[in-house]
């Protein structure tokens, strides 16, 4: 299939560059859960399943953008070279869908191995979450409590935090390409309906198929396909996003309150390590993030992350599972 505008190859650079942000942070130390990321990840990459399926979506826009232009639908052996580039499109997505959400929920569970283990006394008299910890900090000091809380390496919140950054990097500028193509593709769809009459018209003169209405419709239909998969993939993207920014706040919050002097110096020497999340380190510098609006919100968001992505989930080994 023809590649227009030459949007694979721009993809690509732009993909090449955030796979390396996001591979540079998963091999950081104290990641408790690398000797399975590893494994996992060494088959594929979800940047590099991101940008064939980009490429492709961009072919299909592309088609559809002369077809609504010059009111005409292509050819029967093209509408089912795109149909089955469309199915291709699914299948890619669900692999790097799946990659995705076991690198969020590795991150996810490297925050939550930090947090005050429910065997810890201060745990059962201090309730749960957030309230948890800052009590115990409270009334046993810094140093008991970064003492007994890191039962995992010390590094583990800073890892996780760097992985978050760069795949919430990558999935946000990705959310905004899909979301312009998205727009184009509806609207080229609006025109091509809108003048379905004109397209069988053509299509019959042109070179007369068994069924030109058939063609047409069978056209129609695929970008009404292809629309869908964009809106699924904006709002799978969207609920991951949503995820990470959440365990973004978690983990600067966390790694705030445990640091040497917390309190004083905060985590300003993390900004530049963390560009993608810098906007959330200004919150907490400005002491902008609430504890207490992070638990009200980690319910909801847990909730939509596990339905969006349950069957993933269920693949995942315990240890990975999100935390609700």
């Amino acid at each position: 299939m023809e590649n227009f505008r030459g949007g694979p190859m721009l993809v690509r650079r732009r993909r090449r560059a955030a796979r390396e942000r996001v591979e540079g942070a998963k091999g950081r130390p104290g990641d408790s859960m690398s000797r399975y990321r590893k494994t996992a990840d060494a088959a594929a990459s979800p940047a590099d399943l991101m940008a064939e399926i980009d490429g492709m979506i961009t072919s299909l826009a592309r088609s559809a953008s002369q077809a609504s232009h010059g009111k005409i639908v292509p050819e029967a052996g093209q509408i089912a070279a795109e149909a089955e580039c469309l199915r291709e499109i699914s299948e890619k997505w669900q692999e790097a869908c799946g990659l995705l959400v076991r690198q969020i929920a590795s991150a996810a569970a490297d925050i939550d191995a930090v947090m005050p283990s429910a065997d810890e006394p201060a745990a059962f008299e201090t309730g749960a979450g957030w309230r948890r910890v800052i009590k115990w900090l409270k009334r046993i000091g810094t140093p008991g409590a970064r003492h007994a809380i890191f039962s995992a390496p010390v590094s583990a919140p800073s890892s996780a935090l760097a992985r978050i950054d760069a795949l919430y990097g990558l999935l946000v500028e990705r959310r905004a390409d899909l979301a312009a193509q998205r727009q184009a593709v509806e609207s080229d769809l609006v025109e091509l309906a809108g003048h379905r009459a004109v397209l069988v018209d053509a299509l019959a003169a042109d070179s007369p198929p068994l069924d030109p209405d058939g063609a047409v419709a069978d056209y129609l239909a695929l970008l009404q396909g292809l629309t869908e998969a964009l809106n699924d993939q904006l709002r799978a993207t969207s609920r991951m996003i949503d995820k990470l920014a959440l365990e973004a706040e978690r983990g600067l919050l966390l790694s705030h309150l445990l640091a040497p002097g917390a309190g004083q110096a905060g985590v300003a020497g993390n900004a530049p390590a963390l560009p993608h999340l810098a906007p959330l380190v200004a919150l907490l510098e400005k002491d902008m993030l609430s504890s207490i609006e992070i638990d009200r919100r980690k319910h909801t968001i847990d909730a939509r992350f596990t339905e969006s992505f349950e069957s993933l989930l269920d693949k995942l080994p315990s240890a990975h599972y999100v935390k609700a």
